[in-house]
């Protein structure tokens, strides 16, 4: 949290001098600034919606304060942080584009806090940091929030959160082919990363979850974060470390756990993985009764073409889902493109 909190009468002034209109369109800029998104993109998002720079009011800027560097999760975690880092480029980002306009006006609260942020102190760059998403949920009257501790680092794959697993979510969530799959039913994750994915089998009231992973790091990181995105206790989730590449491991774990459905996301993002991948769904489908769920992303052409053909040469019945599940609570994930998220239903061939 921010060195400079308000006052609940300062919150309250703030929304009072902004419309209905206006406040979506800051409320919009903090979810993506929340979710980790690049902020330039969520910036041309917002001035394209609000149709010009959607801070330029002092009351805007508090209100948007309010929002980002206030903000705390309604399940928060130790040491939670949006990381300092992003907070001083956000409030860097408001003051160059306020500085473009002429005659910028400024809230004594945008200063405080752009004097306290925008120091060498913060120049440094977490390891780790927290991301927080709102989902839908039918199990609750209000949006859910999924606070995930993620990776700052490019190379740290495992450990930061993709679109499939969000379009995993939302197929959990509304009615579909894959929540009827998974209701009442006990479910394995390969390559589950950061665990976002507990949030939509709790939504989906699965019988028992697995997830899994072959990186130790990940599988500490899940099990942190299903601590703020599940209900504890959660007699209904464990965790396990498995390395897809090792077939009599992942028959081991989905005959121990019995297994009914087997699902993956975002797993094959290097055609490298596609062989392996494809391979460990065969092995846990051997069983007739059991099926499998593989979300990937649409990225090139040519790993298009290898995911087919992979999945064409298994001995796997495969279907494209071609439930049209509703993506639009994820519209503040501008330039995510959710809907090249591909859903690939899987059942060992001659069974039912």
């Amino acid at each position: 949290m921010h060195p400079y909190p308000p006052s609940s009468s300062q919150s309250s002034d703030c929304e009072d001098h902004l419309s209905s209109a206006h406040k979506r369109v800051l409320h919009r800029l903090a979810l993506g600034f929340r979710a980790g998104l690049p902020l330039r993109s969520l910036l041309d998002s917002a001035n394209s919606l609000h149709g010009s720079c959607p801070f330029l009011l002092p009351s805007a800027q508090d209100y948007l304060l309010s929002l980002t560097l206030d903000f705390t999760p309604s399940q928060c975690p130790p040491l939670f942080s949006l990381g300092s880092h992003r907070n001083a480029s956000l409030l860097r980002l408001m003051f160059d584009e306020l500085d473009h306009t002429p005659s910028p006006s400024f809230s004594d609260r945008f200063l405080d806090n752009a004097t306290a942020f925008c120091t060498s102190q913060h120049k440094r760059i977490p390891i780790s940091t927290h991301v927080v998403f709102q989902l839908p949920s039918k199990k609750q009257s209000s949006p859910r929030q999924a606070t995930l501790n993620v990776s700052t680092r490019l190379s740290d794959t495992g450990r930061r959160v993709w679109a499939a697993s969000l379009v995993l979510y939302a197929h959990a969530v509304f009615p579909g082919a894959f929540a009827s799959s998974i209701y009442q039913a006990s479910v394995l994750e390969l390559g589950a990363g950061t665990g976002l994915s507990a949030a939509a089998f709790e939504e989906a009231d699965v019988r028992s979850a697995c997830l899994t992973d072959c990186d130790p790091a990940a599988l500490h990181t899940m099990k942190q974060n299903s601590s703020t995105v599940v209900s504890y206790p959660a007699h209904w989730l464990s965790f396990a470390k498995l390395d897809i590449g090792e077939k009599h491991c992942v028959r081991e774990v989905t005959d121990k756990n019995k297994v009914d459905v087997v699902v993956a996301a975002d797993v094959v993002y290097d055609p490298d993985f596609i062989p392996a991948v494809v391979d460990a769904f065969e092995n846990a489908l051997k069983a007739s009764t059991r099926e499998g769920y593989l979300f990937a992303t649409s990225r090139t052409e040519t790993s298009d073409q290898l995911l087919n053909e992979a999945l064409g040469q298994s001995d796997m019945q495969v279907a494209v889902l071609q439930d049209n599940v509703n993506l639009d609570c994820f519209g503040y994930l501008c330039d995510w493109h959710l809907d090249r998220v591909r859903v690939f239903r899987l059942r060992t061939k001659g069974s039912a």
